[in-house]
């Protein structure tokens, strides 16, 4: 008997409470407020940790007739932008990527740029035997394997 008493004023007490907060137009603004920033963080997290379980992704663009831009997902250099012209080029910024892309025949020279890499060719070589040769370099060195 006591226990249902307790429990129909609480229900009494809650419904009354509800009604106000309801009625009372500044407590209404103050949650809708509350409601849309939480939104906002929300889609603010949604982008910005979005592509954390994505998988890798590779573009192959072809630029001109000796040139190919080949577009990855993930960081290949921190620096703005790097050429190679020949081997014996920019020693100082030498990375196994560069040199495994050199011992490529037919890789004339090539520019790093942070999820880009621009490449040239000799022009009796074709981009279909050449390509498969840069992914794996370029695969071997974003897994871990090259750096």
């Amino acid at each position: 008997m006591y226990f249902s008493k307790l429990t129909a004023s609480l229900a009494k007490f809650a419904r009354r409470i509800f009604r106000r907060l309801a009625l009372h137009l500044p407590w209404r603004m103050a949650i809708g407020k509350f409601g849309i920033l939480l939104c906002q963080i929300g889609r603010f997290l949604q982008v910005k940790y979005a592509n954390w379980n994505s998988q890798f992704r590779l573009k192959v663009e072809y630029s001109a007739d000796n040139w190919v831009d080949v577009h990855v997902s993930e960081m290949i250099t921190t620096r703005e932008v790097t050429t190679f012209r020949s081997k014996d080029s920019n020693h100082n910024f030498s990375t196994p990527l560069s040199k495994a892309l050199f011992e490529i025949k037919g890789v004339v020279s090539f520019h790093f740029f942070p999820y880009k890499l621009q490449i040239e060719k000799a022009g009796v070589y074709y981009w279909s035997e050449l390509l498969p040769q840069i992914e794996a370099s370029l695969f071997k060195h974003l897994a871990g394997a090259g750096k």
